[in-house]
């Protein structure tokens, strides 16, 4: 009875999902912001095998709903796959021991178009 008294309670109040949910796919402590007119964007890199990262990129929410992603890591293009509203995923190999460049080009659903550029440390 007990442990579904602490269920029940957890569900209710909820204290993990909130601590997770805040997180998202681009928690501020573990990604690197760029900024565009007074706008954030948020890259976050997972590491993978073989030299591939999964980059997660996360629109300021301010800027609504992303109709189009365009992606280059030291100039050359890389293809981006929508995943939400805001958020998009892309896998890119990155040179290992050197700072590199990212451009995010996006096209919010309304607004101009906006353009972020940062530099992500060697991973």
């Amino acid at each position: 009875m007990a442990a579904l008294a602490v269920s029940v309670t957890l569900l209710a109040t909820g204290p993990l999902m909130g601590a997770a949910a805040a997180k998202g796919p681009c928690p501020a402590r573990t990604s690197t912001a760029a900024y565009t007119d007074g706008r954030e964007l948020l890259v976050r890199v997972e590491p993978a095998h073989g030299g591939n990262a999964l980059l997660h990129l996360c629109a300021d929410p301010a800027i609504g709903p992303v109709r189009t992603w365009t992606l280059s890591i030291d100039g050359l293009p890389v293809a981006v796959q929508p995943v939400a509203g805001s958020t998009a995923l892309a896998a890119a190999p990155l040179p290992p021991g050197r700072h590199i460049r990212i451009t995010v080009a996006l096209v919010p659903r309304t607004g101009r178009p906006l353009t972020f550029t940062t530099r992500m440390p060697p991973g």
